[in-house]
């Protein structure tokens, strides 16, 4: 699973960053996790 970082925190569903990774949004596919962060200018971090 991946989630996007943000400024030292993590993308929620809402689109609102958090730094609770519980409320983050994951993803399954890296790719679009990429094409997410490539646009809002976060990095993606893969989590167990």
């Amino acid at each position: 699973m991946y989630v996007v970082m943000i400024l030292h925190g993590y993308l929620t569903c809402k689109g609102t960053r958090t730094f609770h990774i519980e409320q983050a949004k994951k993803y399954q596919d890296a790719s679009k996790a990429t094409k997410l962060a490539n646009i809002c200018g976060g990095r993606v971090k893969k989590i167990v």
